[in-house]
């Protein structure tokens, strides 16, 4: 990802997967003929005097529910499967430690190998009613997005590097499942899991991608973790035909982007954010004709004329260092890397043309 989020180490949010794990070790070796009674299984801090599940001030009926089918179904369990099961969930814990380790076949935390170990789709349920608890604002969501947002520097989607964060007073961003809940189900309530996201890139382009496996299911992705570093990625776009300087090559141009480094996780990267495709298309196609009229009116305003192409190139890259120092705010990965390619990319037609219009020349 662009950069590091901070990990908010302390909040009521995190204390939902407390009491679900809490739950867990105390069914783990529940008998076949016990009783589903809630002060037998649950700290006593989930429940309200009367032994109703109660997150906030209301009980939570649909979610006591769905800890009772589930519950009814796994004592039903013999004990290697409940031992299998409990197995699954302390692996969940540690979520994090298998984005970038290829070598971790995280495929046994997958729903349908969860359903195989189950039996139904009670678990999956109950982590779907989990996740509603958690997103509705009992656990004080909306507090954890504001102290998200007032710990982070840079207030542009890491994920895309185009869309800014919203402000916390007047809606909170998206809280993106990075491996996707409909997947990994076990992971639905776990803060490991949960980033902060732009909705474009969380329901336009990421959707039910899985990040730790290709296409096939088999081949594993590595890729970077939000909440542990960065990749310092830079926008080169050699090879690109800028719109109106060559016959035959549409008026929004061809743009061609590239990442540096070009590796493992900027691949995944890619591949899940479609950033390619968006930085071309949502980026470039829309922004250049207005970046460049910028460009032309920054310089006419200070009387500046333009002598020779060298000229031109000195304000190019006097611009693409203005964005690169600023490389992480809204679209100036982009902006940064049309500027340099502009300093770079010696064509002649495109020169001529912004220099006759800087000049003022008919």
């Amino acid at each position: 990802m662009l950069y590091k989020y901070n990990f908010i180490i302390e909040h009521k949010m995190l204390v939902l997967n407390k009491h679900f794990l809490y739950f867990i070790r105390k069914i783990r070796n529940v008998a076949p003929s016990a009783i589903f009674v809630t002060s037998n299984f649950f700290h006593p801090s989930f429940l309200n005097a009367d032994g109703i599940i109660t997150p906030s001030t209301k009980p939570a009926p649909k979610l006591e529910l769905a800890f009772k089918n589930f519950f009814e179904t796994f004592r039903a369990l013999s004990q290697p499967l409940k031992d299998e099961f409990y197995k699954l969930v302390v692996m969940s814990i540690d979520i994090d430690k298998y984005f970038d380790d290829d070598t971790k076949d995280v495929r046994m935390l997958k729903n349908d190998n969860i359903v195989r170990i189950i039996g139904n789709d009670t678990f999956e349920k109950l982590m779907t009613a989990l996740w509603g608890s958690l997103k509705g604002n009992a656990w004080e969501i909306d507090a954890h997005y504001e102290m998200f947002f007032e710990n982070t520097e840079i207030k542009t989607c890491t994920f895309c590097g185009i869309n800014q964060f919203p402000n916390p007073e007047s809606y909170r961003a998206d809280y993106d499942h990075l491996a996707f809940k409909g997947l990994y189900p076990i992971t639905s309530i776990n803060l490991k899991n949960i980033a902060p996201s732009c909705s474009e890139c969380n329901t336009k382009f990421k959707l039910q991608k899985d990040i730790f496996y290709e296409d096939d299911g088999v081949t594993r992705r590595v890729s970077n973790y939000p909440f542990k570093s960065h990749i310092d990625v830079i926008v080169n776009l050699e090879g690109t035909t800028l719109p109106h300087t060559e016959e035959g090559v549409s008026s929004k141009g061809n743009w061609i982007i590239n990442f540096i480094p070009d590796n493992p996780f900027t691949k995944t990267w890619e591949k899940i954010y479609e950033l390619k495709h968006r930085y071309a298309k949502e980026v470039l196609e829309v922004d250049f004709n207005t970046w460049i009229g910028q460009f032309k009116k920054e310089l006419k305003q200070y009387n500046i004329k333009i002598n020779n192409n060298d000229e031109l190139k000195g304000y190019f890259n006097l611009h693409y260092t203005r964005y690169d120092e600023d490389r992480l705010q809204k679209r100036h990965i982009v902006k940064s890397a049309l500027f340099k390619y502009l300093n770079e990319c010696n064509n002649e037609n495109f020169y001529n043309q912004v220099t006759k219009e800087i000049n003022n020349v008919r």
